[in-house]
């Protein structure tokens, strides 16, 4: 089985196995959350990454063998120049290259010294190695080098001249890849800022999903009657969100920095890490949201101010049997909520006019804690 014949066969299992594991994430993600679509949907993004990644780890890693090889191949043509000149045979030229070779370069050396030890013709051994190197960069400098061996010609002069040619040739890629590293990095920014912008999307319009689902639940305004979706759900489209932009921002990082769409491998897996990481920490999956109405009037001084509010998980329901703490000047009042999402106190104002400041917080029955604060103007007699 030829090399070509033999990374086709791995390519074709590769992308078995990431169809195999695609379709057992999804029938465990669909047990986990009861056979329910629209939760399992939530994470669908998720799981076609994981499902891909066999076959994506696989493109990368022969990527990086054949950026490798290119990497090494002129420094190897040189030398089998020099000993050519020597006199050395093209069998001990080859094995004396060993030495100035590392990695996945050095094992095709090896094994070009040896099958030209077992008198295969050297013809037919480049011919192996560049179907083994499977790199365009390689067979086009090769194909110079053994016109000038078939036609009689001074084959040391023709290495020595591709060696100097493919030296250039990655110099310019080289060139190439610093200038567009640039454009490598324009594409973090990129990402980061766009997760930056849903980082403040949902932390502005959480407040907002939590009057909409305070007004439906009290049968009040002109959502009543209505479904409505929990801002766990927006959330979670956020989520998802991030993880994509992750994903393909990277490929195309890879593919202007590189050339290549599966160098933006690695650039993804770091922007996936980063963003998940980072959305998670600030949003975590079960948030405290609290709504506190803010008086519209001032209020006379040394009066009571009747404080209101609410509090809900992050996915719709109420906080009960949660610790509610009101804070004002160096006043602080505790109060227990029992059995409803609302609450409501009477709060004793400073006998001074002025504007002050009263801080929120409620604790739930896991000892989370959130924070919201408003201001009450306290006026003249």
């Amino acid at each position: 089985m030829s090399f070509k014949e033999e990374f086709e066969r791995k390519k074709g299992n590769m992308i078995a196995l990431s169809l195999v594991l695609l379709i057992a994430l999804m029938a465990g993600l669909l047990f986990i959350t009861d056979f329910d679509i629209s939760s399992a949907m939530v994470y669908l993004p998720l799981i076609i990454g994981f499902g891909a990644a066999p076959y994506l780890i696989f493109q990368y890693l022969e990527f990086s063998r054949v950026k490798s090889i290119e990497k090494d191949f002129p420094e190897f043509l040189r030398i089998l120049a020099e000993s050519q000149r020597s006199g050395i045979n093209l069998a001990d030229a080859v094995k004396s290259a060993e030495k100035a070779s590392k990695g996945p370069f050095r094992k095709e050396i090896e094994k070009m010294a040896a099958q030209l030890s077992w008198g295969i013709p050297f013809p037919k051994v480049v011919k192996m190695f560049e179907d083994r190197s499977n790199s365009v960069f390689v067979k086009r400098m090769m194909t110079i080098v053994m016109e000038a061996y078939s036609s009689g010609g001074d084959i040391a002069e023709a290495m020595d001249s591709v060696s100097t040619n493919a030296n250039v040739i990655k110099e310019m890629e080289e060139d190439r890849a610093s200038k567009l590293y640039q454009q490598v990095v324009v594409m973090y920014v990129i990402f980061f800022i766009f997760l930056g912008m849903v980082i403040v999307l949902q932390t502005i319009l959480a407040p907002m999903f939590l009057l909409q689902t305070t007004s439906i639940q009290q049968g009040g305004g002109f959502l009543a009657g209505e479904e409505t979706l929990p801002p766990s759900y927006y959330r979670n489209m956020f989520f998802n969100m991030v993880m994509i932009q992750g994903v393909f921002t990277g490929l195309i990082a890879g593919q202007l920095g590189e050339g290549k769409v599966a160098a933006g491998f690695k650039h993804s897996v770091i922007m996936l890490v980063f963003g998940l990481a980072i959305f998670t920490m600030v949003l975590p999956a079960d948030q405290l949201l609290i709504d506190v109405y803010e008086p519209a009037t001032s209020i006379l001084p040394g009066e009571n101010f009747h404080l209101q509010g609410s509090a809900y998980h992050s996915d719709g329901t109420p906080v009960v049997d949660a610790i509610i703490y009101i804070e004002i000047g160096d006043d602080i009042y505790k109060i227990d909520n029992k059995d409803r999402a609302e609450f409501e106190y009477s709060v004793p104002l400073p006998t001074e006019p002025g504007a002050y400041e009263v801080k929120v917080t409620v604790q739930d029955a896991t000892n989370k804690k959130m924070t919201k604060s408003i201001q009450v103007v306290v006026g003249e007699d």
